[in-house]
């Protein structure tokens, strides 16, 4: 990994260190969003091989490397507003975050049984509430985490992050019982447009609305489509909102819109799931727009 990341910036400080090859480089650039193979689009640009960039590199590398100095302007003098922690934060919010992305069930169940004993002194605290609450939905007792929340919020009903935590326990419920779906997905929907009310424009509430939306009559609505755009704007690294929008965005027949939305989450260098999707995406895309072209 660190060779990877090396070389990675070689190459690219080599190929914008120089206009002609900074052309080159946008022209390979565009071949690859285009669906051209890579290998076969950098030959074609640059007129030469792997090998043979392998040996430039290493010439490039024992120069003297070209610097360019950026001179920064002036700092513009910001407000700063400092708020202290609660006593709960130095047992418990590490935790928090990790409840956010637990990789496998042992890990989940060692990270519940911490949270419930570092969070029983602090009964009334909201970090220690809502993070037990969130460690019980993903790895414990839902209907624990949902009695947390039912109580927290009737003490405190404008709280955008226990509305937010409640709308998503809601998709979890309607996920596992389809009978009473409908019903759980309004509810959900409720709790989000709630928590936007308290916190406007928060990604993460925008997409839990969106979410309630799935599989309604027309999906997506204009209204879901511009909560998830405006979401993936917000939150342009999060690439499950890239996909989700990207996809919303195809079955509107907005493609050259979702084109660019789901480029970025195909050219990850790491690959992956949320990549392999994205090509998928993009190889349906591609095959539309020609099929558009073709009909003239």
């Amino acid at each position: 990994m660190g060779e990877y990341y090396a070389q990675s910036w070689l190459l690219t400080h080599y190929m914008i260190s120089e206009p002609e090859r900074r052309k080159q480089l946008s022209a390979y650039l565009s071949a690859l969003g285009s669906g051209e193979d890579a290998l076969a689009a950098w030959t074609r640009v640059v007129g030469y091989g792997p090998d043979e960039l392998d040996r430039r590199l290493k010439v490039y590398l024992r120069s003297a490397i070209p610097t360019k100095t950026l001179p920064r302007a002036a700092r513009p003098d910001f407000p700063m507003t400092i708020s202290a922690l609660p006593p709960s934060a130095t047992d418990l919010l590490l935790e928090n975050q990790q409840t956010k992305r637990i990789a496998d069930k042992a890990q989940g169940e060692r990270l519940l049984a911490q949270i419930r004993a570092d969070a029983k002194p602090y009964p009334n605290d909201r970090l220690a509430v809502l993070t037990l609450a969130r460690a019980e939905a993903a790895a414990g007792d839902a209907k624990t985490a949902d009695t947390l929340l039912e109580a927290w919020l009737r003490d405190h009903p404008d709280d955008a992050e226990a509305l937010r935590l409640a709308g998503e326990r809601s998709l979890d419920q309607a996920r596992d019982d389809p009978q009473a779906r409908a019903a759980l997905m309004a509810q959900a929907a409720r709790y989000f447009g709630r928590a936007n009310k308290a916190e406007p424009d928060s990604y993460q509430t925008l997409y839990g609305f969106a979410r309630t939306r799935a599989g309604e009559p027309g999906y997506p609505s204009d209204n879901t489509l511009n909560v998830l755009e405006l979401a993936a704007q917000l939150a342009p690294q999060v690439k499950e909102l890239r996909l989700t929008a990207g996809q919303a965005l195809i079955s509107r027949g907005r493609l050259a819109d979702a084109l660019r939305l789901i480029e970025p989450v195909a050219a990850d260098p790491h690959g992956g799931k949320a990549a392999d999707i994205a090509e998928g995406l993009l190889k349906t895309i591609r095959e539309r727009l020609a099929a558009q072209k073709a009909k003239g």
